[in-house]
């Protein structure tokens, strides 16, 4: 399976994931927060990655530091999303004159 690029919306926020099959199942990795989900299909893993947010925004309130949500995956991980994102997205050609 090839790597999939989806944006889904947590928590009001607009989240970039990069999911990708591994020996034992899938992992969804979230870009603006480098966290990660895993789970026996990629709608599990989603699951789970969206569950490890919510709990960081949880905790990112209770201390009042926001700040701590803003850490980015590496640029691999962004590099590998951007490949999938352009190979799933097919561009629509210039309209004739």
């Amino acid at each position: 399976m090839s790597d999939i690029a989806t944006v889904i919306n947590i928590e009001d926020d607009t989240h970039h994931v990069l999911i990708y099959q591994e020996d034992e199942g899938f992992a969804a990795v979230g870009l603006e927060t480098d966290l990660m989900g895993h789970g026996s299909s990629s709608d599990k893993a989603v699951e789970e990655l969206i569950g490890c947010v919510r709990a960081q925004y949880e905790h990112a309130k209770e201390v009042g530091d926001m700040s701590i949500l803003d850490f980015p995956a590496d640029r691999e991980t962004f590099q590998r999303f951007q490949a999938a994102y352009f190979i799933e997205t097919p561009t629509q050609p210039a309209e004739e004159k």
